[in-house]
């Protein structure tokens, strides 16, 4: 929702198995849109982590034709066994010449355990320019993961980065530098690219977030 504001609510990680009901709190009311919640433009809430499926035999998706893989926010990019998703884009403001750059990330597992780390982010500027996340402590922050088979984590990643570099940019999710060879690491080089909404929403900079 271009313009909206985009304050993304995060808590603690949690856990939940199939089986387990999850309640709405009144964040994930508005984010749903249900009449009853109360009025505070759109929030997006989160679980860290959470098993959906039992463990199943490993499936490595297909490689795309070409790389890097550009889609819409929402929309996933499969690489190896992983499930890439960028949520939602936001901006912060501050004072100078940069801004906050914020995504809601969430990487899922197909039927086998693997990792996602921060660092498997990055912002690309229009002109090239890489720029990687900024870590800064927040509660409900993308940090480290081990995912279970089925699994998925979710969360923020924050880009310290030029005001004048968020036009035409792109927020994504590194190849791998060992995915040719291990005794011979390649440039890492973005693999899945969501380009930020020519009309970025407003986001709750890392100073609006509990320290974890």
């Amino acid at each position: 929702m271009a313009g909206a504001a985009l304050a993304v609510l995060l808590g603690g990680s949690s856990a939940a198995t199939p089986s387990a009901v999850e309640m709405l709190d009144a964040p994930q009311l508005v984010a749903f849109g249900d009449p009853a919640a109360p009025s505070r433009g759109l929030v997006l809430s989160h679980v860290t982590e959470v098993v959906t499926v039992p463990a199943e035999q490993c499936t490595s998706f297909a490689a795309p034709a070409s790389i890097p893989v550009t889609a819409r926010l929402g929309e996933s990019v499969a690489y190896g066994s992983s499930l890439y998703t960028i949520q939602a884009i936001g901006v912060a403001d501050r004072r100078g010449e940069r801004v906050w750059l914020v995504a809601r990330v969430a990487v899922a597992r197909s039927g086998c355990q693997g990792s996602a780390s921060l660092w498997d982010f990055l912002f690309l500027a229009a002109d090239g320019t890489s720029h990687g996340p900024a870590p800064q402590g927040r509660r409900g922050e993308f940090t480290s993961y081990e995912i279970p088979a089925g699994g998925w984590a979710t969360g923020l990643v924050f880009f310290d980065v030029p005001r004048t570099a968020v036009a035409g940019g792109s927020v994504g999710f590194r190849e791998s530098p060992f995915a040719v060879s291990v005794t011979a690491p390649t440039p890492i080089r973005p693999y899945g690219l969501w380009p930020v909404p020519a009309v970025p929403a407003a986001a709750v900079p890392p100073r609006g977030y509990p320290r974890s």
